[in-house]
């Protein structure tokens, strides 16, 4: 009986076996057309592939019409630069399958941008990333490390579907698999060695291949883009801004403002450290004039703090009209960012970088990769964090992560008041109560007899008296890494530790580069 049951079972896989191949019946239609697109890279109908091109034509027809609006803005650069070096047009559908185009996308391994470049491949060929910029989500400046990136796989393996592997997994994955597949020089046999989900993204570029040449057959629209901010002009940002500020400056959400600049990764941008800001041509004039509000706390604005809109004060009769609603301002009006959590006062902007940590607990479908994109850092990060050999986690795991955070100096007590003088009327008029009129008065009598000579002109000023002494901070200084330099040297340089170092700037292991600049804690 137990020998009958066994035969049994064996026929019915057998059988099942034979009708789920039964049930793939290519369809003809796209078999036909993926051979008129065929050209360097082969595309070969499989069921997995003709359920992707199903998904993108049928299920999913809004998202794909996104996507073909979006290729009016980016694929006529892109292919330009393909043509210019000499490299297969196919190329251009990468960024499609990788991120729909989507400049904020973050695909499963951590890459970012719409060529899903990952961390370490961006630093190797000089894109910015840090806490405030993210160069991958340019895509001008991504499309040129992306074609040089693929020019060197190119050169390494000496076959363009090789290549496009490499660049949509990485180089490590396709070596991997080559090994596996007993060194075969047959893609197909390497590509089998392939996990499922290194697979489906070659899947996706073939499907988004046939969507960018057949889209119209099925009934989608390619729609012009209406972008608000399509042509704009980028700026060197010259003082410390807060988008929030200059969002409501120039009359539009913070949201509008952060589409149009998807490299800023921040709600504060500092000034001269070579940072852009991309504003419309029809804001141009008015973004010349913008005088930022003074920030005398990043952590407010990075914590999404309202802040009140800054007032050009250049009007000579002492006010200033809003060119958007007509409203009037007092030209000696202060404006800055303020919380109940923080004192008005211009020492609070004093202040370091400190680490917070906080735990992700791994879910279902996580992976290291996944994770660190997530929280924009690098794989070899989490790994020293969580003291981790491999990249093997499981779910329910709490994986550490490390946030380096602004934080200002304590003050424990403080008042402050404002005093508005006015030479030609010969009065003071103060806007303070009894108590801070004394408090003024005993600031004043200790900077000396001059210290209520008015100026020439109106001026605001500030009188603040602390009944706490301010804790003083170690500055920041910049190094640019030379020819030569180790973390060791750098370090003994300034007085420093290599793990301070390594850790105020996110440095995997002892690696870096020469012209990577580096922030330092001076002593």
């Amino acid at each position: 009986m137990k020998k009958i049951g066994f035969l049994l079972t064996i026929a019915l896989l057998l059988l099942m076996n034979m009708q789920s191949v039964q049930a793939f019946q290519p369809d003809t239609t796209f078999a036909q057309r993926l051979k008129i697109i065929e050209k360097n890279i082969p595309y070969q109908l499989t069921l997995e592939l003709q359920e992707a091109i199903n998904r993108k034509v049928y299920t999913n027809k809004t998202e794909s019409e996104l996507i073909l609006t979006r290729s009016i803005e980016f694929l006529p650069h892109i292919e330009k630069e393909l043509w210019q070096n000499d490299l297969p047009s196919e190329f251009k559908y990468i960024p499609v399958a990788m991120s729909g185009l989507d400049p904020t996308s973050i695909t499963y391994n951590g890459g970012a941008g719409i060529w899903g470049l990952q961390y370490i491949i961006a630093k190797r060929y000089g894109l910015n990333v840090d806490e405030f910029e993210d160069e991958r989500r340019d895509h001008l400046k991504s499309t040129c490390v992306s074609i040089q990136y693929i020019q060197d796989l190119q050169k390494n393996y000496g076959n363009w579907t090789l290549t496009l592997l490499s660049f949509i997994t990485s180089p490590s994955d396709v070596n991997s698999a080559i090994c596996r597949s007993g060194n075969s020089a047959d893609v197909w046999k390497i590509y089998e060695q392939m996990s499922n989900k290194q697979k489906n993204l070659f899947i996706e570029f073939i499907a988004s291949a046939y969507l960018l040449n057949f889209y119209d057959t099925h009934g989608l629209d390619k729609k012009q883009p209406n972008y608000e901010w399509a042509n704009c002009t980028a700026y060197t940002v010259e003082n410390n801004t807060s988008l929030a500020d200059l969002a409501a400056y120039l009359g539009v959400s913070e949201n509008t403002l952060k589409q149009a600049n998807p490299t800023i990764r921040s709600h504060y941008i500092p000034g001269n450290k070579g940072y852009t800001v991309r504003i419309p041509m029809s804001y141009s004039e008015k973004y010349i004039s913008y005088k930022p509000a003074e920030i005398l706390n990043i952590a407010i604005v990075q914590n999404q703090t309202t802040v009140t809109p800054t007032v050009d004060n250049t009007n000579k009769a002492g006010t200033n009209t809003d060119n958007n609603n007509g409203s009037v301002h007092n030209s000696s009006n202060y404006f800055a960012v303020k919380t109940n959590n923080t004192p008005t006062n211009s020492k609070a902007s004093t202040g370091s970088y400190q680490t917070q940590k906080s735990y992700y607990k791994v879910k279902s479908g996580d992976n290291l990769g996944k994770i660190a994109g997530k929280y924009h850092v690098s794989v070899s990060s989490l790994k020293s964090w969580n003291g981790l050999k491999s990249d093997k986690i499981y779910i329910g795991q709490k994986i550490c992560i490390h946030k380096k955070v602004w934080v200002a100096n304590k003050v424990t007590e403080t008042e402050t008041h404002t005093q508005v003088e006015e030479d030609d009327k010969g009065s003071n008029t103060e806007s303070n109560t009894t108590k801070e009129n004394n408090t003024s008065t005993t600031a004043n009598a200790d900077k000396g007899p001059n210290a209520n000579t008015p100026n020439n002109s109106n001026t605001t000023k500030t009188v603040t008296t602390e009944k706490a002494p301010v804790n003083t901070v170690k500055s920041w200084v910049t190094y640019k890494v030379q020819k030569g330099d180790t973390l060791w040297k750098i370090a003994t340089k300034h007085g420093v530790s290599v793990d301070d170092v390594r850790n105020n700037n996110n440095v995997p292991g002892d690696k870096i580069i020469v012209g990577q600049v580096l922030k330092i804690k001076s002593k």
